[in-house]
């Protein structure tokens, strides 16, 4: 039986969000990755290998960054749990639509940073049916290729 689960990309600062766990979106964010890993739920949580590279610390709450080993366990713990997001591997065909991302951006005037391309390229690649964000930058992105660029979001929030 095909799997109908509907891909939502988190981008690297929701994931951070997640980590972190005070953030005005915590609550949001522990219930999206709750329902993605109910084997009956219908969405799947997926980001680049990018990510992991990118997590390399959690912020404080005056925006420091800091590693204490506690911290370092959330991450680790994050990364090695199965049922938790599947990690899409970086490759030629996703550079090569980052790249045409950035370049359509610069003629449109507009930056896109590179790894903001990949990420895009990424959520693209597994179909994905919104990409959840933090950066105002990105959010302001028009629809690509039918990809929803949103602040983090669920169809339909559980019932209290």
């Amino acid at each position: 039986m095909p799997d109908s689960k509907a891909s939502i990309y988190w981008d690297t600062c929701v994931v951070l969000d997640y980590l972190r766990g005070n953030t005005p979106n915590a609550t949001l964010l522990k219930e999206i990755a709750r329902q993605s890993q109910e084997p009956s739920g219908n969405i799947r949580l997926v980001t680049s290998v990018l990510t992991l590279t990118e997590v390399a610390f959690i912020r404080n709450d005056d925006g420091l960054p800091q590693l204490t080993d506690e911290q370092l366990k959330i991450i680790d713990d994050f990364w090695d749990d199965p049922s938790g997001i599947m990690l899409i591997e970086f490759h030629q065909l996703i550079a090569r639509q980052a790249r045409a991302f950035i370049r359509e951006a610069q003629r449109e005037s507009r930056s896109l940073k590179p790894a903001d391309a990949i990420h895009l390229a990424s959520a693209l690649s597994v179909n994905a049916r919104e990409l959840h964000t933090d950066d105002d930058r990105l959010t302001r992105l028009p629809s690509i290729a039918g990809l929803r660029i949103t602040k983090p979001t669920l169809d339909q929030p559980p019932l209290i």
